[in-house]
């Protein structure tokens, strides 16, 4: 007797619950030092806010008064942001209420370290040899 073939899909989860893969979203990496440099400068001032589960980044407009208005940024700014939190450069700091889109609502400062501050000092004083 010949075994027939079955289009049909593989059973998962066969001996148990299937298991999906619990992964961060995807971001980019970069190594361009002057985009780091200029996040770092960005999040001195004006400065960051995350907002929401996915911690979106937005870039402050009005100043950090209470209900100070936010714009979004690129998703390369975003993803270089990320980064620069996931080195230790930046930190998460308190909840300040901002406005975005005519809504307001909650979102967590983005701070920066005094040894960030220094390092970005450092690279702007380096000159190219010639």
């Amino acid at each position: 007797m010949t075994a027939q073939r079955s289009d049909a899909p593989g059973q998962g989860g066969l001996w148990g619950p299937e298991l999906v893969p619990d992964s961060p979203p995807a971001r980019t990496e970069t190594n361009d030092i002057e985009l780091i440099a200029d996040v770092i400068r960005a999040a001195i001032d004006p400065g960051y806010v995350l907002i929401g589960p996915a911690r979106r980044v937005f870039r402050r407009v009005d100043g950090t008064h209470k209900g100070a208005r936010v714009d979004t940024v690129p998703t390369y700014e975003q993803d270089a942001v990320h980064q620069s939190l996931d080195a230790g450069h930046l930190t998460v700091g308190g909840t300040h209420i901002v406005t975005y889109g005519g809504r307001q609502g909650p979102a967590n400062s983005v701070l920066v370290r005094k040894s960030s501050r220094a390092m970005v000092t450092r690279w702007g004083n380096y000159r190219a040899l010639r």
